[in-house]
Formats: C-alpha cells, sequence, structure tokens
C-alpha cells in the first residue's frame, strides 16, 4: 500500500514524562520524529527532538511493526548501535497478556535457563535452580528479590520449598542437581555478573503467549515466543510450557523448544556451577 500518512503514538515514562513519536509516510519512505517532553514546576517543557529516516520496515503476521532506523556508522563512530524497534500494532489477547506478565515475564531468558531448556518431570538435572530462585521468589511474593540478605548462601527448606512449589522435583533430587552445601545447610547463590553471565539476544528477550490449549485437570499447554526488540525479532525461539493450575497456584511442568531454535541458544554459564 503506497498511500501516503501519517500517525502518532504517545507514551507516559515513570518519571512523568510524555514521549510522542509520529511517523510519516510519503508513498515511498517513512521518516519518524521523536519528540520527548518533561514537567518543570508543573509546566511542560520539549526536551527535544530527533528526525530520522527509516531504513526498513515490516509488519508482520503475528501484529508487530518492526523498523529500523538509519544511524551514524563507521568511520563516523567507533561503536555502532542498534536502530531495531518494535511496536504491537496488534494486540495480543488479553487473557495471554495476563498470563505472560504475572507468570512468565518474571522468569524471561535471563539468569537461569527454565525456559530455553528441555526438561520435563524425570529429566530435570540441566535446570539452574541456584539462579532460577530469584526469579520464582518474584512471582511467589511479587517483589524485587532481596539480594543483600542471600549474599551468603539460601537456607535449605526455604529453597527446597519455594523450588518445589513451583517445580516437580524432589527436595533430594535438588540436593544433587543444585549447587548445595551440606555443611552450612544453604545453596549457592551468586549474583548475575561478569563471571557467570555474557550479554546476547536471547537474555534480552521477553516470552509472549501466542496460543494456549486447555489440556484438562487444570493443566494447559502455552506456546511462547521470545521477543527481542533489540535484534528487531518477533520470535527469537518458540517453545512450549506445559503448566498447571491449582487452587490458584502455577506449577511448571515441562518445557519443550521447538527443534529448528536449538542452534539459536548460547551456552549457558550456571550461576554457581552444576
Amino acid at each position: 500500500n503506497k498511500t501516503e500518512g501519517k500517525v502518532s503514538i504517545y507514551q507516559i515514562y515513570r518519571d512523568g514524562g510524555i514521549g510522542r513519536d509520529q511517523f510519516f509516510f510519503d508513498g515511498t519512505n517513512m521518516y519518524l520524529l521523536q519528540t520527548r517532553f518533561s514537567w518543570i514546576n508543573d509546566q511542560p517543557v520539549c526536551q527535544g527532538s530527533v528526525y530520522s529516516k527509516i531504513r526498513r520496515w515490516e509488519f508482520t503476521p503475528k501484529g508487530w511493526f518492526i523498523y529500523e532506523i538509519c544511524l551514524p556508522e563507521t568511520p563516523e563512530v567507533t561503536e555502532v548501535m542498534s536502530g531495531n524497534f518494535m511496536l504491537r500494532v496488534r494486540p495480543a489477547k488479553q487473557e495471554y497478556r495476563e498470563l505472560a506478565v504475572k507468570y512468565l515475564l518474571p522468569v524471561g531468558y535471563q539468569g537461569n535457563n527454565l525456559f530455553f531448556t528441555d526438561w520435563d518431570e524425570g529429566h530435570m538435572e540441566n535446570i539452574d535452580y541456584n539462579g532460577l530462585f530469584e526469579y520464582l521468589y518474584a512471582i511467589e511474593y511479587r517483589k524485587e528479590f532481596p539480594q543483600e540478605e542471600y549474599l551468603y548462601g539460601i537456607p535449605k527448606q526455604e529453597f527446597e520449598d519455594l523450588i518445589t512449589r513451583y517445580l516437580p522435583v524432589a527436595p533430594e533430587r535438588l540436593q544433587e542437581y543444585a549447587a548445595y552445601e551440606e555443611e552450612r545447610q544453604v545453596y549457592t547463590w551468586n549474583r548475575l555478573g561478569t563471571f557467570n553471565y555474557v550479554p546476547n539476544l536471547l537474555a534480552m528477550s521477553i516470552p509472549e503467549v501466542t496460543e494456549v490449549e486447555e489440556l484438562g485437570e487444570g493443566r494447559y499447554r502455552v506456546s511462547v515466543d521470545g521477543v527481542c526488540k533489540r535484534a528487531g525479532n518477533d520470535r527469537m525461539i518458540s517453545h512450549q510450557l506445559i503448566i498447571e493450575f491449582q487452587d490458584g497456584q502455577i506449577r511448571f511442568l515441562e518445557n519443550r523448544v521447538r527443534g529448528e531454535d536449538h542452534h539459536r541458544i548460547p551456552q549457558y554459564n550456571y550461576r554457581a556451577g552444576t
């Protein structure tokens, strides 16, 4: 469609600031005018505007508008920045968004490998339980993980109670699969940092629910795509989760990564060793 037109999108930021993105299409080329406003003494103040040409764009079958703006390249700059951006044009189903926000986003693809490792109740040895604890903690308590409280390890009972509440693994197996210090009766916990994390596009992705199939007895098969805005990719990997709801409590029962996506998964560094 070569019809000329423009559209404006507004965003409200946490600090109360407002952003306006105006897209212009002249029938051949597309441009973006970005303007940011803040508040000073209860008065709106324009912080500045940036006008850019959009190098490429596409609408994906899932409903994402992906575009790349033109940015300076070498030798003009020494470090090339990503110009990829994504907007959800066609909203996902409300129930899918709620499921992702409440149970999948807190886990994600960074600092643990729950969603990009194949596992089920009979094969749970490859999950990074020591890394996963803090993300399940966020689901359980709806607050940020208090890192300072666990620098010297996570008490055995607390660790096992939380992990077994969300995963079908026995406490005695956790002592075998996770990094556990018998003498101090604690499971090791290390901050995510230089020695156990290498930035990658999968870790920057967010899980998006694309389909939910009811299996009966409170169980569901959930199809998930990892969406990476940094890469301009609405499906870095695809995987299927089997989850269960009992008395309002979710349990993760199984995860399977789409076969051809295994080659996209970078080597994982366990937070506290295997």
